[in-house]
């Protein structure tokens, strides 16, 4: 099935940006309308945002980006001679008001960025179960090991062009660029792990007019959400080693407090036993003095006796 396209391309006799990167960007030249009809640079002094804006437009181009002397090359010899004053509104930069000028006291020649001839793509996950998109806050939360795809789209405007997906960490031996069909591609990554967090954005590259066009979406914020069982597991072993070491504490103390009682015990028995010895040690010496008391009594009235 052939998809009928409709491509509007606006060409100006009067004005034209040169070495640029793009048909919308360059160092801006004028037409003459004499009958030589040669191309002369634009002072800077004599060029502001509103004529800036016209030429923009006359090209087909976006609104202006950039405007700056000397920023695609020097003053070329031929230099246009009129100042332009632009309201904005004017359909071409010839159809503005101007007034004649003798000086270019810069010296440099106008150069010129419009936004580009593209529209800028978008970027969003495809619909998972496993994964919260907050298009408001453009987030993406994705479950810790689960699947998921990021999709970058485009209007229509062009047929073909690609898409090149930028990603926090890349993978040198993983290609980020697929074709656009039907002005879209799928990118889709497995098992979503630390690596994969971060901030993601799709570039849409686009061959047309002869040069090489792209457009920047903006960024999508990945983040992680655990695995239940994964945090289940984790929360189990983190209170099995709480455990653990609550055990060991508490063994450690009983161990402590065994010996200290121990210690007491052994001296307090101690201490015990020294005390009966010195007992047993009085009485004898006591029971010695009485024996030796019957003994001088039986001597001395054994000695009257006789």
């Amino acid at each position: 099935m052939l998809e009928a396209t409709s491509l509007e391309i606006i060409c100006s006799d009067s004005v034209r940006l040169v070495n640029g990167t793009s048909l919308c960007s360059g160092r801006l030249e004028v037409k003459s309308t004499q009958s030589n009809q040669s191309w002369s640079s634009v002072c800077e002094d004599d060029f502001d945002l509103q004529d800036a804006e016209v030429v923009c437009r006359e090209l087909g181009c976006g609104a202006p980006s950039v405007l700056q002397g000397a920023l695609y090359g020097d003053m070329e010899a031929s230099v246009w001679t009129k100042e332009f004053q632009c309201r904005g509104h004017e359909s071409a930069l010839l159809d503005c008001d101007s007034s004649d000028r003798h000086t270019c006291s810069s010296g440099k020649a106008v150069g010129l960025t419009c936004s580009g001839l593209l529209a800028q793509p978008n970027i969003s996950p495809s619909p998972s179960p496993d994964a919260v998109y907050k298009a408001k806050q453009r987030r993406l939360q994705v479950l810790m090991g689960s699947n998921f795809t990021i999709r970058c789209s485009v209007r229509p405007q062009y047929p073909g062009g690609s898409f090149k997906l930028i990603v926090p960490t890349p993978d040198q031996a993983q290609n980020y660029t697929l074709p656009a069909v039907n002005h879209s591609a799928h990118f889709l990554f497995s098992a979503a792990d630390s690596t994969h967090r971060g901030e993601y954005r799709c570039v849409y590259h686009l061959y047309v007019f002869s040069h090489n066009f792209s457009s920047e979406s903006r960024p999508l914020h990945l983040t992680l959400a655990g695995n239940f069982i994964e945090n289940l597991r984790q929360t189990g072993k983190r209170h099995t080693d709480l455990h653990l070491v609550i055990g060991l504490v508490v063994l450690v103390l009983l161990v402590l407090g065994t010996g200290a009682a121990l210690f007491f015990y052994s001296k307090a028995s101690r201490g015990q036993t020294l005390r009966r010895e010195d007992n047993m040690e009085v009485h004898y010496l006591c029971g010695a003095d009485d024996l030796l008391g019957e003994d001088g009594e039986e001597a001395g009235g054994a000695q009257g006796s006789e």
